[in-house]
Protein backbone atom coordinates (compact mmCIF):
# COMPACT_ATOMS: atom_id res chain seq x y z
CA UNK A 1 0.00 0.00 0.00
CA UNK A 2 1.26 3.36 -0.95
CA UNK A 3 1.56 5.88 1.63
CA UNK A 4 -0.70 8.27 0.04
CA UNK A 5 -3.05 5.67 0.31
CA UNK A 6 -2.37 5.04 4.05
CA UNK A 7 -3.01 8.24 4.64
CA UNK A 8 -6.27 8.91 2.53
CA UNK A 9 -7.53 5.84 4.58
CA UNK A 10 -6.58 7.70 7.63
CA UNK A 11 -8.96 10.83 6.51
CA UNK A 12 -11.56 8.37 5.48
CA UNK A 13 -11.52 6.61 8.39
CA UNK A 14 -12.00 9.61 10.46
CA UNK A 15 -14.77 11.10 8.95
CA UNK A 16 -16.49 7.96 8.70
CA UNK A 17 -16.25 7.64 12.42
CA UNK A 18 -17.58 11.44 12.82
CA UNK A 19 -20.70 10.26 10.20
CA UNK A 20 -21.44 6.89 11.86
CA UNK A 21 -21.81 9.28 15.58
CA UNK A 22 -24.64 11.37 13.83
CA UNK A 23 -25.94 8.58 11.29
CA UNK A 24 -25.36 10.51 7.99
CA UNK A 25 -22.75 8.38 6.74
CA UNK A 26 -24.79 8.21 3.67
CA UNK A 27 -25.48 11.68 2.84
CA UNK A 28 -21.59 12.34 3.66
CA UNK A 29 -21.14 10.37 1.03
CA UNK A 30 -23.16 11.51 -1.63
CA UNK A 31 -21.85 14.92 -0.62
CA UNK A 32 -18.62 13.71 -1.27
CA UNK A 33 -19.54 12.22 -4.87
CA UNK A 34 -21.27 15.81 -5.17
CA UNK A 35 -17.77 17.56 -5.13
CA UNK A 36 -15.93 15.13 -6.62
CA UNK A 37 -18.79 15.54 -9.69
CA UNK A 38 -17.93 19.72 -9.56
CA UNK A 39 -14.25 19.30 -9.53
CA UNK A 40 -14.54 17.03 -12.52
CA UNK A 41 -16.75 18.76 -14.51
CA UNK A 42 -14.40 21.64 -14.40
CA UNK A 43 -10.60 21.73 -15.45
CA UNK A 44 -9.56 25.09 -14.21
CA UNK A 45 -10.85 23.83 -10.89
CA UNK A 46 -8.65 20.47 -10.96
CA UNK A 47 -6.13 21.84 -12.20
CA UNK A 48 -6.67 24.45 -8.92
CA UNK A 49 -7.58 22.01 -6.21
CA UNK A 50 -5.41 18.90 -7.24
CA UNK A 51 -2.22 20.68 -8.23
CA UNK A 52 0.35 20.77 -6.16
CA UNK A 53 2.20 23.46 -5.88
CA UNK A 54 -1.41 25.73 -6.00
CA UNK A 55 -0.91 28.45 -3.06
CA UNK A 56 -3.67 27.46 -0.18
CA UNK A 57 -4.88 31.00 -0.78
CA UNK A 58 -5.84 30.38 -4.33
CA UNK A 59 -7.42 26.91 -3.74
CA UNK A 60 -9.59 28.32 -0.68
CA UNK A 61 -10.84 30.69 -3.08
CA UNK A 62 -11.67 28.29 -5.96
CA UNK A 63 -12.78 26.02 -2.92
CA UNK A 64 -15.61 28.89 -1.61
CA UNK A 65 -16.92 29.49 -5.43
CA UNK A 66 -17.11 25.77 -6.14
CA UNK A 67 -19.29 25.05 -3.12
CA UNK A 68 -21.58 28.16 -3.58
CA UNK A 69 -24.93 26.00 -4.35
CA UNK A 70 -24.12 22.55 -2.77
CA UNK A 71 -25.76 21.40 0.35
CA UNK A 72 -22.56 20.51 1.68
CA UNK A 73 -22.53 19.15 5.11
CA UNK A 74 -20.71 20.92 7.65
CA UNK A 75 -18.01 17.60 8.25
CA UNK A 76 -17.34 17.62 4.55
CA UNK A 77 -16.75 21.17 4.55
CA UNK A 78 -14.23 20.71 7.34
CA UNK A 79 -12.65 18.11 5.85
CA UNK A 80 -11.35 19.76 2.96
CA UNK A 81 -10.33 23.06 5.18
CA UNK A 82 -8.49 20.58 6.95
CA UNK A 83 -7.19 19.19 3.21
CA UNK A 84 -6.17 22.61 1.65
CA UNK A 85 -4.30 23.59 5.37
CA UNK A 86 -2.15 20.65 4.97
CA UNK A 87 -1.65 20.97 1.21
CA UNK A 88 -3.28 17.71 0.65
CA UNK A 89 -6.37 18.12 -1.33
CA UNK A 90 -4.81 16.01 -3.99
CA UNK A 91 -5.71 13.12 -1.97
CA UNK A 92 -9.48 13.97 -2.21
CA UNK A 93 -9.99 11.67 -5.14
CA UNK A 94 -8.90 8.75 -2.74
CA UNK A 95 -10.49 9.63 0.16
CA UNK A 96 -13.64 9.58 -1.27
CA UNK A 97 -13.04 6.01 -2.77
CA UNK A 98 -11.76 4.90 0.84
CA UNK A 99 -14.97 6.40 1.90
CA UNK A 100 -17.15 4.68 -0.16
CA UNK A 101 -15.35 1.46 0.63
CA UNK A 102 -16.12 1.88 4.05
CA UNK A 103 -19.63 2.57 3.64
CA UNK A 104 -20.10 -0.38 1.64
CA UNK A 105 -18.31 -2.69 4.37
CA UNK A 106 -20.87 -1.26 6.83
CA UNK A 107 -24.06 -1.82 4.43
CA UNK A 108 -22.37 -6.10 3.47
CA UNK A 109 -21.99 -4.76 0.36
CA UNK A 110 -19.29 -6.31 -1.57
CA UNK A 111 -17.59 -5.10 -5.18
CA UNK A 112 -17.62 -7.63 -7.71
CA UNK A 113 -15.37 -7.17 -11.25
CA UNK A 114 -16.80 -8.54 -14.07
CA UNK A 115 -15.01 -8.92 -18.01
CA UNK A 116 -16.29 -9.89 -20.88
CA UNK A 117 -15.98 -10.01 -24.23
CA UNK A 118 -19.37 -8.12 -25.13
CA UNK A 119 -21.34 -5.73 -23.27
CA UNK A 120 -23.60 -7.82 -21.95
CA UNK A 121 -27.38 -6.93 -22.00
CA UNK A 122 -29.64 -6.20 -19.28
CA UNK A 123 -31.05 -9.51 -18.41
CA UNK A 124 -27.54 -10.79 -18.86
CA UNK A 125 -26.77 -8.81 -15.88
CA UNK A 126 -29.46 -9.12 -13.94
CA UNK A 127 -29.18 -12.58 -13.94
CA UNK A 128 -25.68 -12.44 -13.16
CA UNK A 129 -26.07 -9.87 -10.26
CA UNK A 130 -29.08 -12.20 -8.82
CA UNK A 131 -26.65 -15.32 -9.20
CA UNK A 132 -23.88 -13.63 -7.48
CA UNK A 133 -25.89 -12.35 -4.57
CA UNK A 134 -27.35 -16.01 -3.86
CA UNK A 135 -23.60 -17.06 -3.97
CA UNK A 136 -22.06 -14.35 -1.82
CA UNK A 137 -25.31 -14.03 0.81
CA UNK A 138 -25.00 -10.26 0.65
CA UNK A 139 -25.63 -7.29 -1.89
CA UNK A 140 -23.21 -6.55 -4.61
CA UNK A 141 -22.14 -3.43 -6.74
CA UNK A 142 -20.45 -4.94 -10.04
CA UNK A 143 -18.62 -3.15 -12.10
CA UNK A 144 -18.35 -4.41 -15.72
CA UNK A 145 -16.10 -3.89 -18.94
CA UNK A 146 -15.48 -5.56 -22.41
CA UNK A 147 -12.17 -7.24 -23.59
CA UNK A 148 -13.09 -8.32 -26.78
CA UNK A 149 -9.83 -10.58 -26.60
CA UNK A 150 -12.18 -12.90 -23.77
CA UNK A 151 -13.78 -14.28 -27.14
CA UNK A 152 -16.96 -15.32 -25.14
CA UNK A 153 -17.61 -16.14 -21.70
CA UNK A 154 -16.46 -13.75 -18.48
CA UNK A 155 -13.83 -13.37 -16.05
CA UNK A 156 -15.69 -12.72 -12.25
CA UNK A 157 -13.27 -10.98 -9.72
CA UNK A 158 -14.53 -10.83 -5.86
CA UNK A 159 -11.55 -9.70 -3.48
CA UNK A 160 -8.49 -12.46 -3.59
CA UNK A 161 -11.07 -14.94 -5.98
CA UNK A 162 -11.41 -15.05 -9.89
CA UNK A 163 -13.15 -17.28 -11.82
CA UNK A 164 -12.50 -17.25 -15.39
CA UNK A 165 -15.13 -19.17 -17.77
CA UNK A 166 -14.17 -17.33 -20.81
CA UNK A 167 -13.56 -18.87 -24.13
CA UNK A 168 -9.87 -17.54 -24.34
CA UNK A 169 -9.01 -19.33 -20.98
CA UNK A 170 -11.21 -22.71 -22.53
CA UNK A 171 -8.67 -22.22 -25.94
CA UNK A 172 -5.83 -21.59 -23.31
CA UNK A 173 -6.20 -25.04 -21.64
CA UNK A 174 -7.11 -27.01 -24.72
CA UNK A 175 -3.68 -25.48 -26.41
CA UNK A 176 -1.96 -27.13 -23.09
CA UNK A 177 -3.75 -29.98 -23.52
CA UNK A 178 -3.45 -30.64 -27.25
CA UNK A 179 0.51 -29.88 -26.86
CA UNK A 180 1.17 -31.77 -23.87
CA UNK A 181 -0.26 -34.62 -25.73
CA UNK A 182 1.86 -33.98 -28.68
CA UNK A 183 5.29 -34.21 -26.42
CA UNK A 184 4.27 -37.26 -24.96
CA UNK A 185 3.74 -38.77 -28.99
CA UNK A 186 7.07 -37.18 -29.84
CA UNK A 187 8.88 -39.06 -26.96
CA UNK A 188 7.28 -41.77 -27.17
CA UNK A 189 8.34 -41.75 -30.95
CA UNK A 190 11.79 -40.71 -29.84
CA UNK A 191 11.84 -44.16 -27.32
CA UNK A 192 10.52 -46.19 -30.29
CA UNK A 193 13.45 -44.94 -32.43
CA UNK A 194 16.35 -45.32 -30.05
CA UNK A 195 14.99 -49.12 -29.15
CA UNK A 196 15.14 -49.78 -32.93
CA UNK A 197 18.67 -48.33 -33.57
CA UNK A 198 19.68 -50.40 -30.67
CA UNK A 199 18.42 -53.53 -31.56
Amino acid sequence: MSLEISIARKYADALFKIASKQRIMKEVGKNLASLLSAIAANQKYQHMMFGRFVPAKTKFVFFNTMIKGLPLKEEVVRLCIVLLRNNRFYLFNQIVKSYNELIMQFSNIKSVFISSAYDLSTDEKKNLKAALMASLNCDIVITYDTNPSLLGGVIIRYGSIMLDISILRKLHKMKKYLLDDSSMEISEAIKASVGDVVK
